[in-house]
């Protein structure tokens, strides 16, 4: 039977609900779907969306076990790879990585049949074992987000110990209508039944500190991914003024605020307008929050749609979402009243051209385009300029540290 070009959609929480909740937008697939969106893969032989998996999953066997209905296979080819795939599923860009290799016009669905895989296996499988030889070495992990519940997984299937620093009532800063906390707390909880020991912390662990569990010699080396660096600065006239506030602590507000995953009223946002400025699935995901406590949310971004750093999915919902999108327009300044509260942001378009004696194309401003959006919260997403360090990792997972200390990486 030939293969099924158009892609199954996932199926979404109803529109009004959406907006009204921080309940998990994206439903996921049913068994006939998942097996249905499997089935549409031509099979090709270059694995072109193997290689563009950061974590080079065995995506052609994952979707051949899908397709027969072989879910449980299907969770144990991710496993080789990645002990964490239900979260990862909901927040990978999987359209500019495994997904762009896909030949179709319309790319499998491959993240959605992950998701489905890790689903199934979540609430109907066996547990995974940890089979390493302790190779004698201890690192602390400070953090639960995504990447520092990776390196954790990483680390025990190389055989070392981990310890987990956990900061309580945390999601890592990522909204619960992408991420739920259910799904990043069962990935922790199997971590643990692998051999991890979480420590759990009433507030989050500072780099000074992380310099501190180095010292006491219990640990060789410590991964420290919290969100607590002080926020970077746009360098833009008004960003002192009250009602401006970084993506960072807004979603740190929000991870609390909407602790029981229901709209929860918040008066100085209802009804408001904000201004989200920058150009990555933090910024949407502070846009599409805001859009959930009631206000009117513009997101300006100083390049196109297309390079967005974000899901396309994720654009389309927020869009259905009521969020709207200024591309080519670049911040100017910030505008305020007497009293010191933001009340605009100004700003002039652009346009893309290709640059004097070069192929590549080049940003310029509109002759005259200057406008003021009215603002009542300006949402910015700067570089960060905390202290961090670097490391780099060989193919064998032999890890070299750069940084403040030797033995301490920091993302």
């Amino acid at each position: 039977m030939a293969a099924e070009l158009k892609k199954n959609k996932m199926a979404l929480l109803n529109l009004k609900i959406r907006n009204n909740s921080f309940l998990e937008a994206a439903l996921g697939y049913t068994p006939e779907q998942a097996m249905k969106e499997a089935g549409r893969c031509q099979s090709c032989t270059d694995k072109s969306c193997t290689s563009g998996c950061p974590l080079n999953v065995d995506i052609p066997s994952l979707i051949a076990e899908v397709a027969k209905g072989n879910f449980e296979a299907a969770y144990e080819i991710i496993s080789r790879k990645n002990l964490l795939p239900s979260t990862c599923s909901r927040i990978c860009s999987a359209d500019a990585m495994c997904e762009r290799g896909c030949k179709l016009n319309e790319p499998v669905a491959i993240a959605a049949l992950e998701r489905f895989a890790a689903d199934y296996h979540r609430l109907n499988g066996l547990e995974v074992k940890n089979e390493a030889n302790d190779n004698g070495h201890k690192v602390a992990v400070v953090g639960t987000n995504p990447a520092a519940l990776g390196c954790a997984g990483e680390l025990l299937r190389r055989g070392y110990e981990v310890t987990i620093f956990e900061s309580a009532g945390t999601n890592c800063n990522i909204p619960e209508f992408r991420l739920p906390k259910a799904i990043l707390k069962h990935d922790l909880n199997t971590l643990a039944k692998l051999g991890a020991e979480i420590v759990t912390r009433d507030t989050a662990c500072r780099t000074d500190e992380a310099e501190e569990l180095l010292a006491g010699e219990d640990f060789d080396a410590v991964y420290y991914s919290e969100n607590n660096e002080l926020p970077g600065s746009l360098n833009i006239k008004g960003e002192e003024l009250k009602g401006v506030i970084t993506a960072d602590s807004f979603l740190s507000w929000v991870s609390t605020k909407a602790k029981d995953k229901y709209y929860i009223d918040a008066p100085n946002i209802k009804k408001s307008k904000a201004v989200v400025i920058g150009g990555n699935v933090k910024a949407l995901d502070a846009a599409r929050s805001m859009r959930r406590f009631g206000a009117d949310v513009t997101v300006i971004f100083r390049s196109s749609e297309g390079c967005f750093e974000a899901g396309s999915d994720e654009i389309k919902m927020a869009k259905e979402e009521g969020v709207k999108f200024m591309f080519l327009t670049d911040l100017i300044e910030l505008t305020g009243n007497r009293e010191g509260h933001v009340t605009g942001v100004y700003c002039e378009k652009l346009m893309l051209t290709k640059a004097v004696n070069s192929d590549r194309e080049e940003l310029i401003p509109l002759y005259e385009s200057e406008f003021e959006i009215p603002a009542d919260h300006v949402i910015i997403v700067p570089c960060n300029t905390g202290t961090y360090c670097e490391a780099a990792g060989d193919e064998n997972g032999t890890f070299t540290f750069k940084g403040a200390s030797t033995d301490i990486y920091a993302i």
